[in-house]
């Protein structure tokens, strides 16, 4: 017996296949993704809806760091968000490293976000960024 809750198929490639597949008289149908480890997989291999979610977690881990910590200095607002933000973003990388340019921008326009809020503004050259 199938648990419809926790079973699911995902067929990746880049041709579509079926929708649905019976086994034992249940029917399991495709989903668009699938989260497995904490890292959201689509059909295509792209993701898009990981690095999505990432960015918006790192948005609020981001914000909570602005609000809930106003008299930081440059060392500990560094401490925070590589500790707190880039973990988030980080977490899984071998996996789900983006391989798309539009992919790479986004996750560098985050980095440059929080480089930006940074108390004393630290960037020494274009490329190094606080996170």
């Amino acid at each position: 017996m199938l648990r419809n809750v926790t079973t699911g198929m995902l067929v990746m490639g880049k041709k579509p296949r079926q929708s649905c597949i019976t086994i034992s008289d249940e029917t399991l149908h495709k989903p668009d993704t699938v989260k497995d480890l904490g890292i959201i997989f689509d059909a295509q291999l792209k993701f898009v809806d990981h690095i999505n979610n990432k960015i918006n977690k790192a948005h609020q881990i981001l914000g909570i760091i602005k609000r809930n910590f106003i008299y930081l200095t440059p060392h500990s607002f560094l401490i925070l968000c590589k500790s707190q933000e880039r973990s988030h973003l980080e977490y899984g990388v071998s996996v789900w490293s983006p391989h798309h340019e539009y992919l790479i921008e986004k996750l560098e326009k985050k980095y440059k976000k929080a480089t930006k809020l940074s108390p004393s503004n630290v960037r020494n050259t274009k490329n190094d960024y606080v996170i």
